[in-house]
């Protein structure tokens, strides 16, 4: 084509710079992966940086700033009441005593509900963020008396994908895939002949519970925070990206239980990256200009030699919370025995029986 002496339009020119923005960008992002030898395992990173480009950290804080930016009083009853009207369903958590699912009420009868559980008035939460994070009644909190070698749910939400692990590679949803070892920054557990590694991820949606409570009576003598991206971790993105979990911020607690190695997997998601441990009351994520460990930096690493961790959880105490919405994966050995008693896409409450050794107990169904 020959010159004719006039320039591109302005939103070509504007087009072609942020192209090439964003791939000398991308090209640091790769070449950055690769000095850190891609310790991660991530499997297409170029997937990773668009998402990073698109849910970035910054934009992340601002949902975040805007979330826990206090209301007016005189606000809070009729914004809160309009998201919890048009928004909140629990359906398949909360019922009537008859079965009736919420699902089928109406405006004023799902906002009446929600309030019921709550500890306090809805006006008194100042803000968004602190209606999401809302604390329960213990009355609220049912742990029933299960075999000491039985799995309850952590926290309310749904069950997005639960086996046995077979190799590092486990299922993250539908055809997307994470690295264990790199998810949990730890060698993985070997499978021994008298037992078997199992994990099972929940989802929790923004409308539920945020705090998230033990498993089963274990001890944590490991606390590892890892720094990470705020990608969110819902199931349309999950399903399409893999190693979602390997970079995004998280908190990872090493134990025992009754039956072997423990670990508990906190995952950070958009705009919630602020995850609270309500034994370490000083341990802070999500600080600003933080080096992700998948391109490079170092876990910081709490343990019983260095920083005197050792906490002993009775099963359904509290560990700690987070906001609007997250993940929490549960790796753990057990007996050969073992059977989960939920399956995928169950939703489930703090509590509930998620599985446990056949020749110890007796299997329950959920909710019973």
């Amino acid at each position: 084509m020959l010159f004719t002496g006039k320039l591109p339009p302005r939103g070509l020119l504007l087009g072609y710079c942020l192209l090439g923005s964003y791939l000398i960008c991308e090209k640091k992002f790769l070449n950055a992966i690769d000095r850190a030898e891609n310790t991660s395992h991530l499997q297409n990173p170029r997937k990773i940086f668009l998402a990073k480009t698109i849910f970035g950290k910054v934009r992340s804080r601002i949902l975040g700033h805007i979330l826990n930016t206090e209301i007016p009083i005189s606000y809070r009853r009729p914004i809160y009441k309009l998201l919890i009207g048009q928004f909140w369903n629990p359906w398949g958590l909360y019922g009537n005593k008859d079965g009736t699912k919420l699902k089928e009420f109406g405006y004023s009868e799902k906002v009446e509900y929600f309030e019921e559980m709550l500890p306090q008035p809805l006006e008194n939460y100042k803000s968004l963020g602190e209606l999401f994070s809302r604390s329960k009644r213990l009355s609220d909190i049912s742990i029933k008396d299960y075999s000491p070698s039985s799995i309850v749910s952590p926290c309310e939400g749904k069950v997005v994908e639960l086996g046995d692990v077979l190799s590092d590679q486990c299922i993250q949803a539908k055809d997307a895939t994470f690295s264990i070892s790199a998810v949990i920054k730890d060698k993985l557990p070997e499978n021994k002949s008298d037992s078997k590694l199992v994990f099972i991820t929940l989802y929790l949606s923004p409308h539920n519970y945020h705090h998230f409570h033990a498993p089963s009576d274990f001890k944590v003598y490991e606390v590892k925070h890892i720094t990470g991206e705020c990608l969110p971790v819902f199931k349309g993105l999950a399903s399409r990206l893999n190693d979602l979990f390997s970079v995004n911020e998280r908190v990872v607690l090493k134990g025992t239980w009754s039956e072997g190695e423990i670990y508990y997997v906190a995952i950070a998601a958009y705009g919630v990256a602020d995850i609270r441990l309500k034994n370490l009351p000083d341990f802070r994520t999500n600080s600003p200009k933080t080096i992700p460990v998948y391109i490079g930096e170092s876990c910081a690493v709490h343990s019983e030699d260095v920083y005197k961790v050792n906490i002993k959880f009775k099963k359904g105490e509290e560990i700690g919370e987070f906001r609007l919405g997250s993940t929490i994966i549960l790796l753990f050995r057990t007996s050969k025995n073992f059977r989960f008693v939920v399956n995928k896409e169950d939703y489930v409450s703090v509590g509930s029986l998620l599985g446990e050794v056949e020749d110890k107990g007796v299997i329950s169904k959920v909710g019973t």
